[in-house]
């Protein structure tokens, strides 16, 4: 039979008949026109354990070369490198990942903390923290730093998704081929790519792929119990929490979608019953897995209320109706019109901006969709694809990033709590996946010799041994090279100084309070990374823009609250502010010399450490590219350093690339 259609094949029979045998849907009055060829006696001769494992080394090796190029020269462990910078959110995701093994080995919390905005406290779990893969990440970030296992993360990210996908389109098709374009398209397609420039917790997207693998076995073969089923997908499911919250409501979204199409069909009906058993367990497994840190979301420490980013705000962040076909600037082979017109949309965000498809790719696999609709996996993915993408452009539609009065399918989902605060741009990754799924059972279908063809004369026999398999390969070849990235990512410069990484960080106590210029604020957060790779040796006065609550609870970012030592923060900006300076030496103030003696009471500052600035934007070049950061000049160096001298009544100390002030 064909391996596709066991999604809704009859379950297989006591006794011994081969599986191909025992589901055939020729024995199924609704596919009696299609019989198995003659020389369709078995699982094909590749299937063997040997060959099996060899081709998914194969494959695996491939996706992982892939990720590795992406980021060339930085390497999976380079230590000091990142893309772009080592700020931002990708400075969040270094601190995350470096909190972890810090948290478990001292018995702090996971999801609560002082040790950033200090003497506050910021709920990690309502600022997506990723915990598991700081789980995972654990042994890299102890043995080579919180650097090194962000990249490795990032790069296991794109090759795990690419072979999740592999992996579950192999189990419906014959072909090898079609699931590897499968897994090409979804592991790398355009939304993965711009998230590979700084969102860790979103390339991580090897789980959707598999909790949809069991539903169709769910509604298919039956192969796993409903108690196997269930506790795996609720296992998923955790797991996805734990990584992103926001990409778990969109595939409980669509899982849920999903299942409610399979009952459309007779044997998806047949199946409701173990279905129901199975989303029992699922629950219940997921339940006790998310149990806590939901309730860290919603009631634990320095909790917010309602959703952590305006709505209003949040909804800007959604696709165009003509997204699908105009590239990104990450995008290589893509006419400059297209490109410039494609730069534009999602707040001219690379990152956000993975609504891309690709005209070639739209329409094979709307053909494939269309031609292979009597195959349950091709007509719902197909569906989910287009409901996916409808929903991305939020919830008034844009048409070439102009708004129109037309309400977007997004507003449907508007006040239903959680999945309220889903970014409808990050909908084109579940598009990605459906589209991916119907581009390898399409693929599959179409390599193979027509089922009424039994016993040809031997040329066209031959001919239709090769012409149809290459046909199929003509057309992913089509599909998949619009879409080939503009890689390598730009890499950052070598910024944490030598003190955060040497033993010239013992000279502060373990748990002292620091406070740093540049000010981790907004995107001047490198402090953070320098933190994380001193294994959080001290605690840091401010932090990234963290959503803490503020009035009602209500979600506000870190940097609009009273958090900052006023007197030093005071002087930091006046150090960092680009205008020129006035002639000669200014005098120094004494109600801010007092100002910054009162903030190291208030807050208890052991030391003050000056490192080296960061520049950081603007991000686009002319060309219309990501441009890494680069080192900058503090302006107003002296002038800080005067200041925080007259207040500490000592002189700094350079030492390991930063001027210090210790023992305050």
């Amino acid at each position: 039979m064909r391996p596709e259609l066991w999604f809704f094949a009859r379950r297989r029979p006591s006794g011994d008949a081969p599986p191909d045998q025992a589901c055939d849907p020729a024995s199924d009055p609704g596919h009696a026109a299609e019989s198995a060829p003659a020389t369709d006696t078995g699982p094909p001769q590749d299937q063997g354990a040997g060959r099996h494992w060899l081709l998914l080394a194969g494959v695996t090796l491939i996706y992982a070369g892939i990720a590795v190029a992406a980021y060339l020269p930085t390497l999976p462990l380079d230590d000091s490198h990142m893309q772009l910078c080592t700020c931002g959110d990708a400075g969040e995701q270094v601190w995350f990942l470096g909190w972890v093994p810090f948290a478990l080995s001292h018995g702090h919390s996971l999801f609560h903390t002082n040790w950033i905005l200090y003497p506050a406290d910021v709920n990690l779990a309502d600022n997506t923290a990723m915990t598991l893969l700081g789980i995972l990440a654990a042994p890299v970030t102890v043995l080579a730093g919180p650097i090194a296992a962000y990249n490795l993360v990032l790069r296991a990210g794109f090759a795990l998704s690419a072979l999740a996908m592999f992996v579950v389109v192999r189990r419906l098709v014959r072909w090898w081929p079609a699931a590897f374009a499968a897994g090409l398209l979804y592991g790398f397609s355009p939304f993965m790519v711009g998230q590979g420039l700084k969102h860790e917790f979103l390339v991580f997207a090897p789980i959707p792929p598999l909790v949809f693998g069991i539903l169709i076995d769910v509604f298919g073969r039956r192969r796993m119990p409903a108690w196997g089923a269930g506790v795996a997908l609720g296992l998923l499911g955790g797991a996805q929490f734990l990584i992103a919250a926001e990409t778990f409501a969109m595939t409980v979204l669509f899982a849920v979608l999903g299942s409610g199409l399979a009952l459309c069909y007779r044997h998806g009906r047949a199946r409701a019953g173990h279905a129901v058993k199975t989303a029992a367990w699922a629950l219940g497994t997921c339940a006790i897995i998310v149990a806590y840190p939901l309730y860290a979301i919603v009631a634990g420490p320095e909790h917010i209320a309602g959703p952590p980013h305006p709505l209003k705000q949040l909804y800007s962040w959604h696709g165009d109706l003509l997204g699908a076909l105009l590239p990104s600037q990450l995008i290589r082979f893509a006419p400059a019109s297209l490109v410039h017109a494609g730069a534009s949309l999602v707040h001219a965000n690379p990152t956000e901006n993975g609504t891309y498809l690709g005209a070639p790719l739209v329409l094979i696999a709307a053909c494939l969709a269309i031609a292979y609709r009597r195959r349950p996996v091709a007509a719902i993915s197909g569906l989910l694809a287009v409901v996916s993408y409808a929903l991305s452009l939020g919830t008034q539609v844009s048409i070439r990033d102009h708004a129109t009065r037309l309400p977007g399918p997004f507003a449907a989902l508007s006040h239903i709590p959680f999945l309220q605060d889903i970014e409808p741009a990050r909908l084109s990754l579940f598009t990605a996946l459906f589209v991916a799924m119907v581009l390898g059972v399409g693929l599959d279908a179409l390599a193979r010799p027509r089922r009424h063809v039994i016993a040809a004369p031997p040329p066209a026999g031959a001919a239709a041994r090769w012409g149809r398999p290459a046909l199929a390969a003509v057309l992913g070849v089509a599909a998949l090279f619009p879409l080939v990235p503009r890689w390598p990512y730009p890499p950052s410069p070598a910024v944490t100084p030598s003190f955060f990484t040497t033993p010239a960080v013992e000279r502060l106590p373990p748990g002292t309070v620091i406070v740093t210029l540049p000010f981790p604020a907004r995107d001047k957060n490198e402090a953070l990374v320098w933190q994380a790779q001193a294994s959080m040796r001290f605690r840091l006065v401010g932090g990234s823009p963290f959503f803490v609550p503020g009035p009602g609870r209500t979600s506000v970012r870190s940097g609009s609250l009273k958090l900052r030592p006023h007197g030093i923060d005071r002087v930091f900006e006046a150090a960092l502010d680009p205008a020129p300076a006035t002639a000669g030496t200014p005098r120094l103030q004494k109600w801010l010399v007092a100002a910054i003696r009162d903030d190291l009471r208030r807050y208890h500052i052991g030391a003050i450490i000056i490192g080296p600035a960061v520049e950081v934007g603007p991000w686009i070049t002319s060309g219309g590219m990501p441009r890494p950061a680069r080192l900058a000049a503090i302006p107003g160096l002296g002038l800080a350093v005067r200041y925080v001298t007259a207040a500490t009544g000592q002189p700094p100390q350079s030492v390991g690339g930063v001027l210090a002030w210790f023992h305050l």
